[in-house]
């Protein structure tokens, strides 16, 4: 949304442009994960090697990060994004640049796009609550590497 908001300060129409086409925001995404995805594993030992016990506690719980599990992050946060970007805002092209026809929108009132996002956060705090496991294993001393 920050291409959005920029857009938004100029007063330049559209606001919503390449990066709410699900093209654009998928090569985003892969950029992101690119760039962040080597340094996860990094900063989690470093973390792991500095941490209070309450801390420790808590990445114990954060299993390391893995490729698949950041691409399945990203697809949904492309398609959570731009879907209801699409049905809610007029100016978004998400097909683009194949297509500058706009199918999702207002495929659902306002209001129902509201509660259904609403219901869906709901849905996925209660099963982050209901998966959730304590570790069964204590939390091993992580390796020190030689840098």
């Amino acid at each position: 949304d920050c291409e959005s908001g920029y857009f938004l300060l100029r007063g330049e129409w559209p606001v919503h442009r390449f990066f709410h086409t699900i093209l654009g925001a998928s090569l985003l995404c892969a950029a992101t994960c690119l760039v962040f995805m080597p340094g996860l594993d990094r900063l989690r030992l470093r973390l792991l090697r500095t941490a209070d016990a309450g801390l420790l506690r808590w990445l114990a719980l954060c299993p390391a990060s893995t490729w698949s599990v950041m691409l399945a992050t990203a697809v949904t946060g492309v398609f959570g994004h731009v879907i209801p970007d699409g049905i809610m805002h007029s100016d978004i092209q998400p097909f683009a640049p194949f297509s500058i026809h706009n199918p999702l929108h207002e495929l659902v009132s306002l209001a129902a796009l509201h509660l259904l996002l609403v219901a869906a956060g709901a849905l996925g705090f209660l099963l982050l609550i209901l998966l959730k496991k304590p570790p069964s294993e204590p939390l091993a001393e992580p390796p020190h590497d030689s840098a």
